[in-house]
């Protein structure tokens, strides 16, 4: 899934300083701090499904939460309000731990007396917690349609009290808003993931992405992913991996349809040959999720069997 493919840390730091566009992240020094999370929504008595795309992780300058967010999903409407509400969490534990902290070593136990001025409930002015950097990856191939910060959900966004309140703004990442230049910062496997959210509806963008680098020589946890994504009946787990575990997305598709293809004009169906093979190559696509135009810009046709063949599929 979306979310475990980001749990890694190396892929989850990865993606935050692509955010930060800054390597300020570092990978050895990320602690998965999930568990602790689940626990504290499930104190809030506010657990539900739309939580379950969250992932947080923290190092030894702040926290970092990650949202996994799908097209069409009803947390979209909400997600500053929903993001707000899981940063304040993260900041009301670090003060309840630095509390007890105090509280269990007894620190300062003469010297509070004579700075009450400095100590409030057991949190001195000394005290500093981590800030929570927040992002929100949109799976579609889509450009965000929900607001972007609290003030977009407010009634009356130009009234005094709004110009007064604690807003919140989104840090969305969008595939499709990514340029080429964007996704040259990202690791191979995290920029093939993007890329397949971004191209999922672009067949010429596709066709053209399956000959990159990225595609040709995928690690097999981004193949996975990638496949979901692109809704491809592949077995991931049994294809052939080639130089450093990799494996050719690119070819692998090619050659998904070309076997779609031979095996319609081997069986003809009765129809004749390249009605045959339009029969199975309609299937295959509907099994896809594919445009005609993604299929045919992977089969080695000559120009007038691929204008003959565009007909017959749109037919």
């Amino acid at each position: 899934t979306m979310k475990s493919y980001w749990q890694s840390r190396e892929r989850f730091a990865d993606l935050f300083n692509f955010l930060l566009k800054e390597k300020v992240v570092e990978a050895e020094k990320l602690s998965d701090w999930g568990t602790e999370f689940k626990a504290m929504l499930q104190s809030t008595k506010r657990c539900s499904a739309s939580d379950g795309e969250v992932l947080v992780m923290e190092d030894d300058h702040a926290f970092y939460i990650l949202l996994v967010v799908q097209e069409g999903a009803s947390a979209c409407l909400v997600m500053p309000a929903q993001a707000k509400f899981y940063a304040a969490l993260i900041y009301r534990e670090q003060i309840k731990k630095i509390r007890g902290r105090h509280r269990k070593e007894k620190e300062r136990e003469q010297g509070a007396a004579a700075k009450a001025e400095t100590y409030l409930g057991g949190y001195y002015a000394e005290d500093k917690i981590k800030p929570v950097v927040l992002a929100v990856l949109y799976a579609s191939p889509r450009a965000w349609s929900g607001p972007r910060s609290l003030a977009d959900m407010f009634q009356a966004p130009q009234s005094i009290a709004v110009r007064y309140s604690l807003d919140l703004s989104l840090n969305v990442l969008e595939p499709c808003a990514m340029s080429d230049e964007d996704l040259a910062q990202i690791a191979p496997g995290p920029r093939a993931v993007l890329q397949a959210l971004k191209w999922n509806e672009n067949a010429e963008q596709l066709a053209k992405g399956l000959q990159t680098e990225a595609w040709q020589a995928m690690d097999r946890p981004a193949a996975q992913v990638v496949s979901q994504i692109l809704a491809l009946k592949l077995d991931i787990e049994t294809m052939p991996a080639g130089e450093g575990g990799t494996i050719s997305m690119g070819k692998a598709v090619e050659e998904l349809l070309q076997q779609a293809y031979q095996k319609g004009v081997k069986e003809g169906y009765e129809q004749g040959e390249d009605e045959g093979a339009i029969t199975v190559l309609k299937a295959v696509l509907q099994n896809l999720n594919w445009s005609p135009e993604q299929g045919l810009n992977l089969l080695n046709l000559t120009s007038e069997k691929r204008e003959a063949y565009a007909a017959l599929l749109k037919a």
